[in-house]
């Protein structure tokens, strides 16, 4: 950096601000999460949508769209070799009370 400021005819060498270091430590993170949960996850789905930027609220319904048609045939074969982690849409059982006779006033005067 000290010869490229006293040298007029050298390259320049760009310096990262702060905001660019904070950028990259932020992207970094975030890629080791994101590596993280996709090896702790049953199913990881990436839709390819990097082409839309994070403000392109106008592109939401191509986005969805996209994202399902990506996503339905991975999902629906994980469905086929997982069936067992998929509920079956009925409801579990009720819980069953106990069905120990619970003495009124009128069995009080009474033996067996």
């Amino acid at each position: 950096v000290l010869w490229n400021s006293m040298n007029p005819f050298s390259e320049t060498v760009r310096i990262p601000s702060m905001g660019d270091l904070s950028d990259l430590l932020q992207w970094v993170s975030s890629d080791r999460n994101r590596r993280n949960n996709s090896l702790i996850s049953d199913l990881y789905l990436v839709p390819p949508v990097g082409e839309y930027g994070t403000l392109e609220y106008d592109k939401m319904d191509i986005i969805v769209e996209k994202s399902y048609k990506y996503a339905k045939p991975i999902v629906d074969e994980w469905v086929k070799q997982n069936p067992w982690l998929i509920s079956n849409g009925k409801r579990a059982p009720k819980a069953t009370t106990s069905t120990i006779p619970v003495p009124t006033s009128n069995d009080a005067g009474k033996s067996e």
